[in-house]
């Protein structure tokens, strides 16, 4: 992020001016199940990327990614779920990457 000439990381909060928030949730979003198979829960996980302002501790833009291992038989599932995590995580810095190289709002062509 650093080479992307954009920001600069300072040693205490209060001398940001933006700060960005990274949190990993998760929670549970149904159960299921039947009488052969037996209770079924089912959890929604996503990464959640927030930039607020440092002085007012405001979100600004926020970015959610959800978690989703692809599970494969025949595979340690662990592993879907690091290959799931660093793609949602890369998804995110993508995001970030595509806001900061937007045009600001209201920014006007000065060369007319």
């Amino acid at each position: 992020m650093k080479g992307w000439g954009h920001y600069e990381l300072v040693a205490a909060p209060s001398d940001a001016d933006l700060i960005l928030e990274i949190s990993f949730n998760s929670s549970l979003s149904s159960v299921g199940g039947t009488s052969t198979s037996g209770p079924i829960s089912y959890n929604y996980t996503e990464l959640r990327l927030v930039i607020l302002d440092a002085k007012m501790r405001v979100p600004l833009w926020w970015f959610n990614e959800a978690v989703n291992p692809k599970i494969s038989f025949g595979h340690r599932p662990e592993m879907a779920v690091d290959t799931a995590f660093s793609r949602a995580t890369a998804t995110l810095v993508d995001d970030l990457k595509k806001l900061v190289s937007e045009p600001a709002v209201g920014a006007s062509d000065t060369s007319k």
